[in-house]
């Protein structure tokens, strides 16, 4: 916990000679990037608290803490300091342990991905949080990153680039080397980009509400292919649009084509994957 450190100046009038000053606590432990507030009292041979409120703090080694006037200490790294603070030629001294977090678990965010197999699009960033053992964070923990399969790389800064090789997936570990190895893992799934589309069927003759022989509505299907020869019409929700709503209008999610021109006239139904590719079929319509 912080405490408030001493501030202000000035020595009270009649107040006697500083015998000591004490710091609170003399000594304390801290991890490395942990801050924490010192507290100095002045006071008199008779052990009488003096009201100075004005000290000089120092640090016997800046490279292992830092102590600013106000009394905070921030811990650099691993080692041991004295931290000072002085006032009309007496000084107390506080001591001062650093030691370097340990990593308890690592979470990798996002904790799942896909990307497609070639570019674009072919690359993903993770991020991997490096937690003591009461879930501080802590950011400056060394983290390597590693891949469980040839399909795609990640660099040691948690980026994942798809090789081009195959689709499938790769578990992405970040491990620090503290004690234990805690490691966090993300899946990557690597996709092939759509390498045809086709619609069924690739015409339609509609009646605008279905009287007659000719049905008001059709239902047309689209099919992908990915660049590996995979169909992958189930995992890629293709959009749907109409090139003349006025004529007939499409379920932008379902492909469902209903008939509404109040004559003759016809349009042009597509199918657009995800990554680009398209393919259209024609709508007759007779009012």
């Amino acid at each position: 916990m912080l405490a408030a450190a001493c501030g202000g100046s000035g020595t009270a009038p009649n107040a006697g000679r500083i015998a000591a000053i004490v710091i609170s606590p003399d000594s304390l432990s801290l991890a490395t990037g942990d801050t924490e507030v010192l507290r100095a009292q002045a006071r008199a041979v008779t052990a009488t608290p003096l009201d100075v409120r004005t000290f000089f703090w120092s640090t016997s080694d800046s490279l292992v803490a830092t102590v600013t006037q106000s009394g905070v200490v921030t811990a650099r790294r691993a080692g041991a300091v004295q931290i000072g603070a002085s006032a009309q030629g007496t000084s107390g001294f506080a001591r001062v342990l650093v030691f370097n977090a340990v990593v308890r678990r690592v979470v990798v965010t996002p904790p799942q991905d896909t990307v497609y197999a070639t570019a674009p699009s072919d690359s993903a960033t993770l991020t991997a949080h490096a937690l003591d053992a009461a879930g501080d964070p802590l950011p400056r923990a060394p983290i390597f990153w590693s891949s469980s399969s040839t399909i795609a790389t990640v660099s040691p800064t948690g980026v994942v680039t798809a090789t081009g090789s195959a689709p499938g997936t790769a578990t992405i570990s970040a491990m620090s080397p503290d004690s234990g190895e805690p490691t966090g893992m993300a899946t990557v799934v690597v996709v092939g980009h759509t390498a045809t589309i086709s619609v069924n069927p690739t015409f339609a003759y509609l009646k605008t509400g279905g009287a007659g022989f000719l049905p008001a509505t059709v239902q047309v299907v689209a099919t992908l292919t990915d660049t590996f020869g995979h169909d992958v019409s189930a995992e890629r929700p293709v959009t749907w649009s109409s090139a003349d709503p006025t004529v007939a209008t499409v379920d932008p999610k379902t492909g469902l084509v209903t008939a509404v021109a109040t004559a003759v006239g016809s349009t042009q139904i597509t199918a657009t994957a995800p990554d680009g590719p398209s393919a259209s079929m024609t709508v007759t319509v007779f009012p």
